[in-house]
């Protein structure tokens, strides 16, 4: 059976051919009305809506993410998974890398998937972010893409940073050493940017020595191998500054290891409030992020976007939490 033309289509249901086009290539720029009139259309007509690649079943909402190794996924993933039950969705994670090059073989197995909405933690180009966007609805979930139009849902990670080092300079800290994530992230780029601000206003030189980036997977080795090495370093730090509660927990432990106390020695400060800040070896100051909130939001974006809703990004706010890792405000040194 041939096509029918978009343009008869349109005549008969009264739409502009440029809205048919919208449903007919799945595009999140359409309301749901009239996606849903369209498909009608195409039933009550003898087409099968498979052919125009779109589908009136609901098919899951893929949520990719760097590393299922990483723990700071799980609570975001989870939460996100709630949220999509609740409107009727199923969410699907999978690890996943994305470049430029293998952009069109992802898009894809999302379409092979029947994915009704794609949502992402993954460091994406403009160019590759775009691209699925315009075949999948799409956002971004803890990472923002510069130059791209895919809303997103993320953290003021700058200012999160800021606050910490801000908080190490008042209590007498002058060597904050900075462990850092990736920073092909925009989380790691704008919490190094919040570091480096902090200082200067302080008028404290940056030292390169002073800081250290682990991978994505958060690898605790990692993490134990980079605060031993400072600790052997020219400059011991009376401070640390560290990007996740788990590798955070992992330097106390190579501090205590090597005879400093925490925090009258070193103070440590980690980032997230996950459960690692209470169960680690000294309770940990951290910067809490709203995790639950931020991958429900994204779940909330996702269904507005296959609803052929306009959503609006959203940076969701920090809170410094204060525990016995930098309690006192008497280093040695």
């Amino acid at each position: 059976m041939a096509k029918i033309r978009q343009g008869d289509i349109a005549r008969d249901l009264h739409l502009s051919s440029a809205t048919v086009s919208r449903v007919l290539n799945r595009s999140p720029l359409v309301t749901k009305e009239k996606r849903d009139l369209v498909i009608s259309y195409l039933k009550e007509h003898g087409f099968s809506t498979e052919e125009y690649g779109i589908r009136d079943v609901k098919g899951p909402i893929v949520f990719a993410v760097p590393s299922l190794e990483n723990i700071f996924y799980s609570p975001l993933i989870a939460s996100a998974r709630r949220k999509a039950r609740d409107y009727g969705y199923t969410l699907l994670a999978e690890e996943c890398t994305i470049t430029d090059e293998n952009t069109d073989e992802y898009i894809e197995h999302l379409k092979a998937m029947n994915a009704s909405a794609f949502i992402t933690s993954n460091s994406l180009s403009p160019e590759a972010v775009e691209r699925i966007n315009s075949a999948i609805p799409s956002v971004c979930c803890g990472e923002s893409v510069a130059f791209s139009s895919v809303p997103y849902v993320t953290i003021d990670d700058e200012g999160g940073s800021f606050s910490a080092v801000r908080y190490l300079l008042s209590i007498g800290r002058r060597r904050i050493a900075f462990i850092n994530g990736p920073k092909n992230y925009k989380y790691a780029r704008s919490r190094e940017l919040g570091y480096i601000s902090a200082l200067r206003l302080s008028s404290i030189e940056v030292n390169d020595d002073l800081m250290a980036n682990v991978g994505e997977d958060m690898n605790i080795e990692d993490g134990e191998m980079i605060a031993s090495s400072m600790l052997s370093g020219r400059i011991i730090p009376d401070a640390f500054f560290v990007i996740s509660d788990v590798i955070a927990s992992a330097v106390e432990k190579v501090i205590l290891k090597r005879g400093f106390r925490i925090p009258e020695d070193i103070a440590v400060v980690g980032f997230d409030d996950s459960i690692a800040s209470s169960i680690a070896s000294v309770p940990l100051t951290t910067v809490r992020q709203p995790v639950e909130k931020t991958g429900e939001i994204a779940a909330k974006m996702a269904v507005s976007l296959i609803n052929g809703e306009s959503v609006s990004s959203i940076v969701l706010g920090t809170e410094l939490i204060i525990r016995d890792s930098t309690l006192s405000n008497c280093p040695s040194g």
